[in-house]
C-alpha cells in the first residue's frame, strides 16, 4: 500500500501579489510526509519519472496565481495493481478573482500502450497494470484582477521561468 496525496495545487493570487508556485504536499495517511522519492523507488514498485512544477498552469492576470505541479509514476510492479483516484477540481478549475483567469484545473490519467486514459475523482477503484505510467497534473491557482493590467516585467519573468502563455503551449496535458 502506497499513499500519495497530491492533492495541492498552485495558490490564488490575491491583491498584493502573485500565488506562490506549489509542489504540494506528498503525504501519507496521518498527514505525515512521505518518503523521499529515493525511499519511495526503493521500497515500492514505482519510478518517479517527473515531479515539477506544472508549465502555465496558474491563472493569468494583474497577479498570477501560482503553477501547479506534475507528478508521473512509472508503475514497475510484476502483477496488476489497483489505483483509487481521489480530488476535486477536475471539472471546475480554480477561479480567478477580480477579473483574473482561473488556473488550470486537476488533471489524473493513465498512459497505457502509447494511450491516455483519463481519470476522475468519481472513476473509482481501477486496475493498472504494469509499465502504467500515473500522471497528475495539480491544479493552478487563479489569477487575481485583469491580464492586462500584468507589469511587463513581471511578463517578462513569467516567460523566462516558464509561466507564462508559450508555456501552457506545450503542457504535459497538451500531449
Amino acid at each position: 500500500v502506497w499513499h500519495h496525496f497530491a492533492n495541492r495545487g498552485g495558490a490564488g493570487a490575491h491583491g498584493a501579489g502573485d500565488g506562490w508556485p506549489n509542489l504540494g504536499v506528498v503525504q501519507s495517511p496521518g498527514g505525515t510526509p512521505s518518503p523521499s522519492v529515493e525511499r519511495t523507488e526503493s521500497v515500492f514498485p514505482l519510478l518517479v519519472e517527473a515531479y515539477a512544477l506544472r508549465p502555465g498552469s496558474g491563472g493569468d492576470g494583474r497577479h498570477r496565481g501560482g503553477p501547479g505541479a506534475t507528478y508521473a509514476l512509472r508503475y514497475e510492479g510484476a502483477a496488476p495493481a489497483r489505483l483509487t483516484p481521489t480530488g476535486d477540481g477536475v471539472v471546475v478549475p480554480p477561479p480567478g478573482l477580480a477579473g483574473g483567469q482561473p488556473g488550470a484545473p486537476n488533471a489524473v490519467w493513465i498512459e497505457r500502450a502509447g494511450e491516455a486514459v483519463p481519470l476522475h475523482p468519481l472513476s473509482g477503484t481501477v486496475p493498472i497494470l504494469p509499465g502504467d505510467l500515473i500522471v497528475h497534473d495539480s491544479a493552478g491557482g487563479g489569477g487575481f484582477g485583469p491580464a492586462a493590467e500584468r507589469l511587463a516585467a513581471l511578463r517578462q519573468r513569467d516567460l523566462r521561468q516558464g509561466h507564462g502563455p508559450a508555456a501552457e503551449e506545450g503542457s504535459m496535458t497538451d500531449g
